[in-house]
């Protein structure tokens, strides 16, 4: 029943409905073994209500023998648990009328207070010999009466009693239909075991209930499919199901009375009666009934109820029976259908409406607005049955949605940003915890459709800055996406100053000629000073790369700039003993004073590149020696053999070769660099299994144990991938953060705010708090980014780790340090000496 009812709502309050069927069962089944047994079949007191000191807690009911005047042929034990499975589902049924609407403690009133007055007693009225309806034959084989008519009026009281839901249209869609037809597939079966079951013997009747229930319940799903095709012209599962469930409850109260060819007519009738009668409480009467209880519970057993007395036989009865109608039994069995359905709706409702308007004026009966918009799941239960995307986002709040919308541009998915932004609500605005917006995230991916869409849609600024200073020119262009740089640089977009400044000086130092040409070409100052009033002519020229300055030079460098010590770039080259860049650098400064007065106005007397760099390789070659004229080469093939030594040490690590990565490192290959997919050694140990080797580059000083390829992969998630938790564990030790997107998000957004009633709940529901974002930042990085010294003690108090490190090998005291937050850099430093004293290898394991 749970999962037929949770697949027909809408997800974000699915498992609200499967809490419900399991608290009902378990209540349910105590109650019943406490006094509602009792109640239903102790000796009767005026045929009223059963004796409730009877059979209180199953006292005087035999495990091995039965109670003849209950059921001569099975056990008195066994016939009380079946009847429990009748107790325990009936006022479960009901919940179908209140999905989505109900609070939690109004339910759990409801399940021990309507068994008690409105189930119990109609129990005993009908079922138990000494009841008065028994007495005056009336004839509710498995629950016609008991159970579907007595339900089917609670859930009119209770769609009445309850508001409806807001957006009421759109709630009425089911969001997993194969899960509804999987719970109803199981109920359509159950159903056997109920009515066959009720025979309480192996007999014809039991055999006849069964035939009876599934003839029923497929001439139903036919009937009601119908009806529906004529008014759609569709043919609908969910429909079909329905009719289904119409027909079973239509033949409850007599499948064990009726022939076969009645239950199929019991069917069509109750099935089509059902159908309009959803169309009326609906449709007309507007009552948010949202899973059709009424109708396919109400209506269905009245029909079925009614019918028995038309066509009861005694020949499907041991012993002989009554006859309906049509049996020669006149209107006597009628009659007595007509007054139980009669009586049945007036107790049923009259109850299910006090029960009702008790639990409204002490609990509240109604979820508030706020907790229908989020979800019964997330707020009753704390829980959420799917991953939450796109229909049901805006139910997370605007930050999670801010950080659904980054995924998705950096994806490049168009469409699903459109959605985002236009039918959820997510802000194409909203900066994250590090102030960056989808425009960066977009561009840093190379996502340029995507980058169109939030400029020309949504007007987002192309020059905002993140926490770091980064623009999303300067984001694409350190990702190399140049059509993406080509298009922001038209649409005025600029890299800024703040965060170029370390990255162009590092490039000019490295001798990096590809990247420093796509740097200028996409707008970066070459004339740019850092704290010491040094160029990157100079640095470039300091550091002895000539093809550099010269395209620098080539860029409008200027050569008479002065650095704090009063140096230029040629005079920095002659103090390096860079004989080739001061050489190009003196041509230069020589032909612009011979030819140009404006020393900025690079190349302006050379008609070619090749024209300068044919003079500056002879001009001034006797002042400072021969020129070096292989020195580019040799730049190459350094490169070229770095390049070649990372590879190397790549294979080594995939093998598990140590010596071999011994005598690379010691010949000057660097281990913490990557290959051509951002491969990094660490990433070939970590998946192959090499836990020494995973030790030995661990401690190396340049290894960066979080590096990310280019699947975004970390050496932890390759371990992890390939069922190496010993060397998981191992990385864990030295640093490594497992990656989860949306956790990381919620613990590194509230560190950054300081909210420690969030944290608290996160930790409260197992949330591990080095877990990292999708930049492998974690809570305590941004605690400590921010100065929350509090918030930073509180997290290593609950297993923060404090030497983890981001994808860019920062630790949070590295982020305290940068910050200027001395006392939380200070605390760090001592955290981390403890951590490191009282923790070991051996003593990591995987959360």
């Amino acid at each position: 029943m749970g999962l037929a009812q949770a697949g027909m709502i809408r997800r974000k309050n699915s498992l609200s409905m499967l809490m419900q069927v399991l608290f009902g069962m378990t209540i349910g089944s105590l109650l019943w073994v406490t006094i509602g047994f009792t109640l239903s079949f102790g000796e009767s007191s005026h045929g009223l209500i059963g004796d409730a000191s009877q059979y209180f807690m199953l006292r005087n009911v035999p495990i091995t023998d039965c109670l003849p005047d209950l059921a001569d042929s099975i056990p008195a034990s066994l016939f009380a648990a079946f009847q429990m499975m009748f107790a325990l589902m009936t006022p479960l049924i009901v919940t179908g009328a209140w999905c989505e609407k109900m609070r939690f403690e109004a339910f759990l009133m409801f399940i021990v207070l309507w068994p008690i007055f409105a189930y119990y007693p109609l129990v005993h009225w009908v079922w138990n010999p000494t009841g008065w309806l028994h007495q005056m034959n009336i004839a509710d084989f498995a629950g016609g009466l008991v159970i579907h008519s007595n339900t089917g009026m609670a859930g009119l009281a209770v769609s009445y009693m309850f508001q409806r839901r807001k957006l009421h249209a759109l709630a009425l869609s089911h969001h997993n239909l194969p899960l509804s037809f999987a719970g109803a597939a199981l109920v359509w079966s159950g159903w056997y075991s109920f009515n066959g079951g009720s025979a309480t013997k192996a007999n014809f009747q039991a055999a006849g209930a069964l035939m009876n229930t599934h003839l029923s319940a497929s001439a139903g799903a036919m009937a009601w499919s119908f009806w529906n095709v004529s008014q759609t012209g569709k043919w609908s599962l969910i429909e079909c199901v329905s009719g289904a469930f119409a027909g079973l409850g239509g033949i409850t109260a007599g499948s064990g009375f009726v022939e076969p060819w009645a239950a199929i007519l019991i069917g069509i009738t109750a099935a089509t009666a059902s159908f309009w009668s959803v169309r009326f409480f609906k449709g007309y009467l507007r009552l948010d009934d949202v899973l059709d209880v009424t109708s396919l519970q109400g209506t269905a057993g009245v029909v079925g109820s009614l019918m028995v007395g038309l066509f009861a036989t005694e020949e499907m009865q041991p012993g002989g029976g009554v006859n309906g109608y049509f049996y020669g039994g006149g209107w006597t069995l009628f009659s007595v259908q007509v007054l139980g359905t009669v009586v049945t709706l007036l107790w049923s409702g009259c109850w299910t409406f006090l029960i009702v308007s008790f639990m409204k004026a002490t609990v509240g009966i109604d979820v508030e607005s706020e907790v229908e918009e989020t979800g019964l799941d997330l707020t009753q239960i704390g829980e959420q049955a799917y991953d939450q995307r796109l229909d049901l986002l805006h139910d997370i709040g605007a930050e999670a949605l801010g950080g659904m919308l980054n995924e998705a541009c950096s994806t490049g998915d168009v469409d699903d940003v459109h959605v985002l932004i236009s039918r959820q609500g997510a802000d194409p605005h909203l900066a994250n915890y590090d102030g960056r917006r989808p425009v960066h995230v977009a561009a840093a991916s190379g996502r340029l459709n995507t980058l169109k869409y939030l400029h020309q849609s949504h007007a987002v600024d192309l020059n905002v800055e993140d926490t770091q200073g980064n623009t999303p020119l300067l984001e694409a262009l350190r990702n190399r996406n140049i059509t993406t740089v080509k298009w922001l640089r038209e649409n005025g977009a600029t890299l800024g100053t703040a965060a170029i400044e370390s990255e162009f000086f590092d490039i000019c130092a490295r001798g990096d000629r590809p990247t420093l040409r796509f740097y200028v070409e996409a707008g970066a100052d070459v004339n740019m000073s850092d704290y010491d009033f040094r160029t990157p002519l100079m640095i470039a020229a300091s550091n002895g790369h000539p093809k550099t300055v010269k395209e620098l030079l080539k860029a409008g460098a200027n050569t008479n700039i002065k650095d704090r010590w009063g140096r230029t770039a040629e005079t920095s080259a002659e103090l390096e003993l860079q004989a080739e860049c001061a050489n190009i650098l003196k041509a230069r400064a020589g032909l612009a004073h011979l030819d140009s007065p404006n020393l900025d106005d690079s190349m302006t007397n050379f008609a070619t590149e090749e024209d300068f760099l044919l003079a500056t390789s002879t001009f001034g070659s006797s002042t400072l020696g021969s020129s070096i004229n292989t020195r580019s080469s040799v730049v190459i093939q350094q490169r070229m053999g770095a390049s070649l030594g990372v590879r190397d040490l790549c294979y080594a690590a995939s093998i598990g070769n140590i010596d071999e990565a011994k005598r690379l490192v010691n010949k000057g290959v660097k281990p913490g660099e990557s290959d051509y997919d951002n491969r990094t050694p660490l990433h070939l140990a970590a998946a192959s299994g090499k836990l020494e080797f995973v030790e030995y580059l661990c401690e190396l000083p340049t290894v960066n144990v979080n590096a990310m390829d280019r699947w975004h992969h970390t050496p932890i998630h390759e371990a992890i991938k390939q069922g190496h938790d010993e060397i998981a564990a191992i990385l864990l030790f030295y640093g490594a953060v497992q990656i989860n997107r949306n956790l990381g998000y919620d613990l590194c957004s509230a560190s950054s705010k300081a909210d420690v009633e969030r944290l608290e709940y996160l930790k409260s529901q197992g949330a591990d708090m080095s877990t990292g974002d999708y930049d492998v930042r974690t809570a305590l990085h941004l605690a400590a980014s921010n100065g929350h010294l509090a918030i930073v003690k509180f997290l290593v108090a609950n297993g923060a780790r404090t030497n983890a490190k981001d994808r860019y090998g920062a630790t949070p005291k590295d982020d305290a340090t940068r910050e200027g937050f001395a006392d939380v850099a200070e605390y760090l430093a001592r955290a981390m000496k403890m951590e490191k004293a009282v923790s070991s290898r051996k003593g990591f394991s995987l959360p």
